[in-house]
């Protein structure tokens, strides 16, 4: 009996890390976001036709595709490191505000807007 005793201690001592699964672990990361404007006045269906591409810094991978609400603006949590930025658009959009290299710090918003000027359809 004592055996068992002993099997069963050693078994929940070595079961038990002192780690719970429903522990929240801190999560670092940051926000970006930011409001894409375009002029002449847009639709708001104009909004869908643009996204914004976040890269790796160098700009050497494609890391997420963020879409616009219907009143241009974006946003999304991103772990802390420098990106690269760019406007995914019609080619006859103008902006001067991409691409642009942006950095993300932990638990900070970090804003870009993205002025636009679109060709008259």
């Amino acid at each position: 009996m004592r055996r068992l005793l002993v099997f069963a201690f050693l078994f929940l001592m070595f079961a038990c890390k002192g780690e719970s699964p429903t522990d929240p672990t801190p999560a670092l990361h940051g926000r970006l976001s930011g409001l894409v404007t375009i002029t002449p006045a847009p639709q708001p269906s104009d909004f869908g036709l643009r996204k914004v591409v976040v890269y790796d810094e160098a700009k050497t991978r494609k890391l997420f595709t963020v879409d616009l609400d219907s009143r241009g603006f974006f946003f999304i949590d991103l772990v802390p490191a420098r990106y690269t930025i760019d406007l995914q658009a019609p080619p006859t959009d103008r902006t001067s505000d991409t691409p642009a290299t942006v950095e993300i710090l932990a638990n900070v918003v970090t804003r870009h807007d993205i002025n636009v000027t679109a060709a008259a359809q």
